[in-house]
């Protein structure tokens, strides 16, 4: 902001010179004291500038419309040895003698809102921005920023958004950082509509920032719209802009409460694959879960080997049983089970042996199953259903 204020001073004061030779109230040495200070500034000698001025000041103390430039040039001057309120106090000294051009004294309200900015006096700079407001015409995007900016600051946000809202319509390809600003104002309103209406133009105009598709589809979320938050996520995973876990997991399950669940299987596997999700027992059988709601057998079999590879509890060996089991895989269900015997929690074990019993049973190995429900018998929470299979099997080998 420094840079541009530089820059905007010494055009203005280069126009008012210029006025200043034409001007009948401007005596010739007020124009010739002022020229030497204007070369001073022009060198960057700030502080010789100050001292030559604060001489003119004086001596032109019958001159209004030269005094008044002369406390212009020292605001100026103090601007840029950044003595800013030392600058404000001179800019408002021009301001009070009103002597100044009319456009003259605009560029020196707008000069003083952005000094106020600098400063972080919020309120004295909304005060300057409204007068400058009061009396502007065919305001430029750049400047409407510059009011949003104080009202921004000063948290009078609807007042922000309404001039960042003209500014990005009067210039399309707007930068970023009013977008920014403009989303930030409706966010602290909490203005889901004017959000609505915002984002999707801030991610048409920047498609590559992640943040829009984000606060978009959280926004969907929040109004119960889950098919509309879904489409925004999964757009924004194929233009791989969703790279954290979190994020990608959340697509997951989006997608599975929508009634999509292959493609929240691919997606997992995928992170899972490139690991941009940490293999871990518990997203492994996630994806179990995910490719058995899908109605995947052999790829929720997988993952469940996966996580079993990986150490998980043995709850996930019985899990991975049971569905061998569906799958009338007896051997390999058998195998599963008989592996982890030794690891099985005591509550856990009794079910164990109910399993393999059946399992052999299936298999057409009755003296495996009839060993495997002797066991399961001496643990309480299966044995009736042990007791049940025993007879089963007695009953069978009766002639």
């Amino acid at each position: 902001m420094r840079r541009q204020l530089v820059y905007r001073f010494i055009l203005a004061l280069t126009l008012a010179l210029a006025a200043t030779a034409q001007a009948e109230s401007l005596s010739s040495r007020a124009h010739q004291v002022l020229s030497q200070v204007y070369q001073s500034l022009d060198d960057g000698a700030w502080d010789t500038a100050v001292e030559q001025l604060d001489q003119a000041i004086t001596a032109l103390a019958r001159e209004p419309y030269a005094q008044a430039l002369a406390y212009q040039l020292r605001g100026y001057a103090h601007s840029q040895a950044e003595r800013y309120p030392a600058a404000l106090t001179d800019f408002r000294q021009a301001l009070a003698a009103d002597a100044l051009p009319a456009s003259t004294r605009q560029q020196l309200l707008y000069n003083m809102a952005q000094l106020h900015l600098l400063l972080e006096e919020f309120a004295q700079a909304v005060e300057v921005v409204e007068q400058w407001l009061s009396k502007a015409r065919d305001i430029a995007p750049a400047g409407r920023v510059v009011a949003a900016s104080a009202y921004l600051n000063h948290k009078d946000y609807r007042a922000a958004a309404a001039q960042l809202t003209q500014a990005i319509e009067q210039q399309p390809e707007a930068p970023e950082v009013w977008y920014q600003m403009l989303l930030s104002a409706w966010f602290a309103l909490d203005d889901s509509a004017e959000l609505m209406r915002w984002l999707p133009r801030a991610i048409e105009q920047f498609p590559e920032q992640r943040q829009y598709w984000l606060q978009l589809a959280a926004l969907y979320l929040q109004e119960e719209n889950d098919t509309a938050a879904l489409a925004v996520l999964d757009t924004a995973y194929r233009k791989r802009l969703l790279v954290e876990e979190r994020e990608l997991l959340n697509l997951i399950h989006l997608h599975r409460q929508v009634g999509t669940p292959y493609r929240a299987g691919q997606i997992l596997a995928a992170g899972l694959d490139r690991g941009e999700i940490e293999a871990t027992p518990t997203h492994y059988e996630q994806l179990a879960d995910t490719w058995t709601q899908a109605q995947e057998p052999e790829r929720a079999v997988g993952a469940l080997e996966n996580a079993l590879r990986l150490g998980a509890e043995d709850g996930l060996r019985l899990k991975l049983a049971r569905l061998l089991m569906q799958e009338e895989r007896w051997s390999q269900a058998y195998r599963t089970l008989d592996e982890g015997l030794t690891d099985f929690r005591d509550d856990r074990k009794g079910e164990a042996y109910l399993l393999m019993g059946i399992v052999a049973f299936e298999d057409g190995r009755a003296d495996l199953a009839r060993e495997a429900f002797s066991h399961a018998k001496a643990h309480e929470a299966v044995r009736e259903d042990a007791r049940h299979w025993l007879a089963f099997l007695d009953a069978a080998n009766r002639p």
